[in-house]
């Protein structure tokens, strides 16, 4: 646990420049005093000239005894009391003195000079590796200051450039799959309205029949492509957010039986069991009911085409928050290699099994986008050999 918050670096430098400029002091102050006790700096003592006395005769002669200097009593200003160490140091002290701070400074200065231009110089060059484009590059600064908080906000930063190029090829790509997808699904339908109406130009379908055939396969083709294009520009639609919901309240309950009934004819020609919803008190979501109809009868349609003969169908409803609507089918199920992709556009598990006449492969990545329109989910679960389940999610009302 800390206790002592950590000090910015503007108060961090502030500190260590008061505590370098005592420490110099002090330092400086000590080895002069131990120099003085040692009589190393302390200046040679001086001897007073020698007084010569006259005497009646006019004849000098040395005195034997030396008179007190003038100032007797006064301490000696050469030594300090009881014979200590000079008051006041010497040019020579002075210069030690200020030696020894400037050693101090010097070092001290080198130390801040690492100590806060070596981060500086790696966030300068985590900046120029963004600058340059390698993403991948990363400050390796660690703490809690505020260079270890630049560094960490310039590797976020670079992560998420990361990310956001990644997801901007990814859409690329997908985008360059779509169209291509495009293209093949087009193929088909614009082939077919060629070949019937080259032949009733050459008048290859000239009887009544064949004619009649080849009309109604130009327009099946047609309606093919139609329905094409009406999802392609659903879709588009979904996912700029410019798809309107017109917003009421929808039981699900009578919404999920209505579906069921409509199903019911397509299910019984397919050899498959579609079981009646449990009754039970309205279930009331805020939604769009033609949307979420659309939604439904995707799910009902996808598990009576792949189930398989003799499969069942059932839908449940859990009332709670989120309610969760349940389409779960007993048939052929789906290989765990393929779920990843079931809301790819165009993707189809098994070509062979999908009647292409009646499906543009963009009804899942529809359904999921009305329903998370909605503010829910779509997923799907499934286990080959055991079945199918597709689950919706809603919030309620």
């Amino acid at each position: 646990m800390r206790f002592v918050p950590r000090l910015s670096i503007g108060r961090q430098l502030t500190l260590v420049m008061i505590l370098v400029v005592a420490l110099s002091w002090l330092l400086s102050s000590s080895l002069i005093y131990q120099l003085s006790r040692m009589n190393i700096l302390r200046p040679p003592p001086r001897r007073p000239p020698p007084r010569i006395e006259v005497s009646g005769e006019n004849i000098p002669r040395e005195s034997a005894e030396e008179p007190p200097p003038s100032g007797a009593g006064r301490p000696d200003l050469a030594r300090g009391p009881r014979g200590g160490p000079p008051f006041g140091p010497g040019p020579r002290l002075l210069f030690i003195h200020l030696g020894v701070g400037v050693v101090v400074a010097v070092a001290a200065g080198l130390w801040l000079s690492r100590r806060f231009s070596r981060p500086l110089a790696m966030l300068a060059q985590g900046a120029q590796a963004l600058r340059a484009g390698e993403l991948g590059h990363r400050v390796a600064l660690a703490g809690d200051d505020e260079f270890a908080r630049v560094a960490t906000s310039m590797n976020q930063m670079a992560e998420r450039i990361a990310k956001q190029i990644q997801q901007l090829e990814a859409d690329a790509r997908r985008r360059q799959h779509l169209l291509a997808d495009v293209a093949h699904e087009l193929r088909s339908p614009v082939a077919s309205m060629k070949t019937m109406a080259e032949a009733l130009r050459d008048g290859i379908a000239s009887g009544p029949e064949r004619s009649q055939r080849a009309a109604r396969a130009i327009a099946e083709s047609a309606e093919r492509m139609e329905r094409l294009v009406k999802d392609m520009l659903e879709l588009a639609r979904l996912d700029l957010d410019e798809l309107p919901l017109y917003r009421q309240p929808v039981d699900l309950r009578a919404l999920v039986a209505d579906c069921l009934r409509s199903h019911r004819q397509a299910a019984d020609a397919a050899g498959i069991q579609i079981h009646p919803s449990a009754d039970g008190q309205p279930v009331v979501v805020s939604g769009d009911p033609h949307r979420l109809n659309q939604v439904l009868d995707n799910l009902l349609d996808n598990a009576i085409s792949h189930a398989g003969r003799g499969a069942e169908v059932r839908v449940t409803i859990d009332p709670r928050d989120p309610v969760v609507v349940t389409v779960a089918d007993t048939g052929r199920g789906i290989a765990a290699e393929h779920l990843p992709y079931l809301f790819d556009p165009f993707y189809r598990v098994d070509v062979v099994r999908t009647p292409g006449q009646s499906h543009s492969g963009l009804g899942l990545r529809i359904a999921r986008g009305l329903a998370q329109a909605h503010g829910g989910d779509l997923r799907i679960e499934s286990e080959e050999g055991k079945g199918t389940r597709a689950v919706l999610t809603l919030p309620a009302s």
